[in-house]
């Protein structure tokens, strides 16, 4: 199970303890093992909101580390069999000037996020992306009553797409 919990080794220069994402294993007996650091956490940034591929071998994430589109944006990482490679960020037509959030991916290429960058009713509001060739989508903003005047977020929809909550 990837989870997000505050960072484990304390805060940094700053007194900021910023969360960061680990990984659980449950064993034959149903005993969680401890707590472990995924390789490209980072002191110094929060990482959040870990997300598997259907296929389990793509992880999504929010982070603010340097060098991204603004506060918040979606990172992925892929499990090789052996190790994570490098984190890159999804891009721009996800990842805007504000803050890109709670990615969840359903189905075999649609991404579902939360933003407070693009166009939004109020707060943070949930939108999708469908990866078509390696390229995101411009995203499909979810009307209301998804979205509110409230912040939107966590969204869970089943494999087909029909059904869910937020």
């Amino acid at each position: 199970s990837y989870y997000t919990a505050k960072n484990r080794l304390g805060k940094d220069a700053n007194n900021t303890n910023n969360t960061q994402l680990y990984i659980s294993k449950k064993d034959s007996e149903g005993e969680w093992s401890d707590p472990e650091s995924l390789p490209f956490n980072d002191s110094h940034y929060m990482f959040a909101h870990p997300s598997l591929s259907t296929d389990g071998n793509t992880l999504y994430y929010a982070s603010d580390i340097d060098g991204g589109y603004g506060g918040m944006d979606i990172y992925s990482t892929t499990w090789n069999g052996s190790e994570w490679s490098k984190s890159e960020n999804v891009g721009g037509n996800i990842n805007r000037v504000g803050d890109e959030v709670f990615p969840t991916f359903v189905g075999k290429d649609t991404l579902y996020f939360s933003s407070d960058s693009h166009t939004a009713i109020g707060g943070l509001d949930i939108l999708y992306s469908v990866n078509r060739g390696g390229e995101w989508s411009e995203p499909y903003h979810l009307a209301y009553p998804i979205n509110s005047s409230s912040d939107d977020f966590g969204v869970s929809i089943n494999e087909g797409g029909s059904t869910g909550y937020l």
